[in-house]
């Protein structure tokens, strides 16, 4: 299984050498993250592609682990949790190791998956020219990959720009 190339992760690695790349949108995802906590009566949380590690600074309170293979300090192969938070990840993955992410995904998700994909062009371009945002599909190409290991619980697109999944795991009897 390979989630991630050494040379891709270099790349992103650059990337986030920008103070300001993957820093603007963690406090979107703390109300949700602090209902399904509640809801399901555990802190246990992990945040999947977590940049520079905002959503844990935002929520300061709860034990949330990071993991992200481009930071050094995140790189860490991750632990299943009970809530896997993974937002503006699964379009900047790439295409031939999408599969083994979301695999990965199933194995670090014991309940739940909190899930934000854009749907649209990045502004930022990687070093090697090619556009941050390597898969660029609709909302039915990205449920038909996730609906394969998860159940569906919520749903929103928002404007067509992305799309915001929460997933169960499904019950194998």
């Amino acid at each position: 299984m390979s989630t991630i190339t050494e040379e891709y992760r270099k790349l992103n690695e650059q990337l986030h050498e920008n103070p300001e790349y993957g820093s603007r949108n963690a406090h979107r995802w703390v109300k949700i993250i602090q209902d399904l906590t509640w809801e399901l009566e555990t802190f246990s949380v992990l945040d999947y592609g977590c940049g520079k590690g905002n959503l844990s600074k935002e929520l300061s309170k709860m034990p949330v682990k990071n993991y992200d293979p481009a930071i050094p300090e995140f790189s860490a192969e991750p632990n299943p949790e009970d809530i896997v938070i993974c937002t503006d990840v699964m379009e900047h993955v790439e295409p031939e190791c999408l599969d083994d992410v979301i695999e990965d995904l199933k194995r670090v998700t014991n309940i739940v998956l909190v899930v934000n994909i854009a749907l649209r062009p990045a502004k930022k371009t990687l070093a090697d020219g090619r556009n941050a945002h390597l898969i660029i599909e609709d909302i039915e190409w990205w449920m038909a990959k996730f609906l394969k290991v998860f159940v569906l619980k919520f749903i929103q697109g928002e404007n067509c720009k992305d799309v915001t999944m929460i997933l169960y795991m499904r019950v194998v009897h």
